[in-house]
């Protein structure tokens, strides 16, 4: 086709569409449409093609579209309830969570009786586990999965209980060491600073300087820093944000190739990451409305290209039938109906996003630097530094929802009238001060 669509039309600049909007504004100034957000970045009302002419794209990090629906089990059920994984592969999961962190050693009978009708070889799990990892593993060791995928993070724990556990790092040396153990991912939990109140440039540097930390750690105790870091992958809250979400997303694997760059690795493959909702949000008030929070949560998260994704139950039990029912089918209706699994990135050339992540990924970059510099991840840990910066976002979070600038609807806007007057604020987490 020679002639293009419209030619007839004059192009419209940034100037008259500034100038259109001020007319139809009439009284109201058009600064006023800027919208600041909790990572320092100003949101413009409109966004052209002249936003992104000095912008690098960020690369694509998967080859393929799709993802996985990864259930988070209930062990209890797990333990007492027959074929109860098999019956839940059958309604729709793909892949499990199994949070290990209170149980002692399963016996390898026992695991024989879980996995039932089961088919391993096909089956991705990742294994949350605090105490007895080596032994659970070992456990597992005469199954062939398809994945298994470890999220044994002490610095995780250390962060959300002020505790370290005595010779982690050589613990995690020798199981990342032992190829019998079939360790194929090393999982960084990053779910608690979302979880805290952090905002997204926070996420993405204290995430990552958690990752250096590890490497830093490990490969001082003997290991090849390529090997440790082609391990590791991350697991993400998704929060309230839809945009920044999906920008965040986009841009961990970007900070990641930096830091790969950095160690002289080169990565053969994608950078693995998992999301899960976030639970400061999913509110006791108008239950229901944790639903909506979550599909859209899940949204973001698959349109910025996890995965992984496990959205928790609406009231999060894990006991409640209902509840994981509607929890598990998300993904499915994402799928089936939506079929966000047929196209690979689909935010590519949106001049919002790309310019959204470009100062998104200056910004967190900024930061880790700035950590990195003051010692790294467990210094700055340790003297409170990043508690407070995590702690003043949580409280400008918290001061918004009073003044309702922040919006939790069945909290502080359109409250359920047949519930009495809510009085719970958001659940945040409190991170460890030493």
């Amino acid at each position: 086709m020679k002639d293009l669509l419209f030619a007839e039309f004059s192009p419209a600049t940034e100037t008259d569409w500034i100038e259109k909007i001020k007319k139809e504004l009439k009284n109201i100034s058009f600064e006023q449409l800027y919208t600041p957000t909790y990572e320092g970045i100003i949101l413009k009302p409109f966004y052209t093609q002249n936003d992104c002419l000095l912008q690098k794209a960020v690369p694509l990090n998967k080859k393929r579209a799709g993802w996985q629906n990864c259930v988070k089990v209930s062990t209890e059920k797990m333990l007492n309830e027959p074929k109860y994984l098999a019956s839940l592969l059958n309604k729709g999961a793909e892949s499990f969570w199994i949070d290990l962190r209170t149980l002692k050693t399963i016996p390898i009978f026992h695991w024989n009786t879980i996995f039932e009708e089961v088919d391993t070889t096909q089956l991705t799990i990742t294994m949350q586990c605090h105490q007895n990892t080596q032994e659970h593993l070992e456990a597992l060791s005469s199954f062939k999965f398809q994945g298994l995928y470890l999220c044994y993070d002490a610095l995780h724990h250390y962060a959300t209980q002020g505790e370290m556990q005595e010779n982690f790092w050589q613990h995690l040396y020798a199981i990342l060491q032992n190829s019998d153990l079939q360790v194929d991912k090393f999982l960084i939990n990053a779910q608690h600073w979302n979880n805290a109140g952090a905002n997204a440039v926070q996420e993405l540097a204290f995430s990552l300087c958690t990752a250096i930390e590890y490497a830093h750690q490990l490969t001082e105790l003997g290991a090849e820093a390529s090997k440790i870091l082609a391990k590791i992958g991350f697991s993400l809250s998704v929060g309230n944000h839809f945009f920044m979400e999906i920008a965040k997303f986009n841009v961990l694997p970007l900070l990641w190739a930096n830091i790969c760059h950095a160690y002289n690795h080169q990565p053969e493959d994608e950078l693995f990451v998992h999301a899960q909702n976030n639970t400061w949000n999913k509110l006791q008030a108008d239950a229901y409305n944790n639903m909506l929070r979550a599909t859209t949560e899940s949204m973001a998260a698959v349109l910025g290209g996890c995965h992984s994704l496990t959205v928790l139950p609406y009231n999060l039990s894990l006991e409640d039938d209902f509840a994981s029912r509607i929890a598990r089918n998300v993904s499915i209706i994402l799928k089936e109906e939506s079929h966000l699994d047929k196209t690979l990135n689909p935010t590519t050339g949106t001049y919002f996003l790309e310019k959204l992540q470009t100062e998104l990924a200056h910004n967190a970059w900024h930061l880790l630097q700035e950590i990195e510099s003051k010692g790294g991840f467990l210094a700055n840990l340790q003297n409170n530094s990043i508690q407070m910066q995590i702690q003043t976002i949580c409280e400008q979070r918290l001061q918004d929802l009073e003044n309702q600038k922040l919006i939790l609807i069945g909290l502080n806007k359109y409250p359920n009238p047949t519930e009495p007057t809510p009085s719970e604020k958001p659940h945040f987490i409190s991170l460890s001060k030493f």
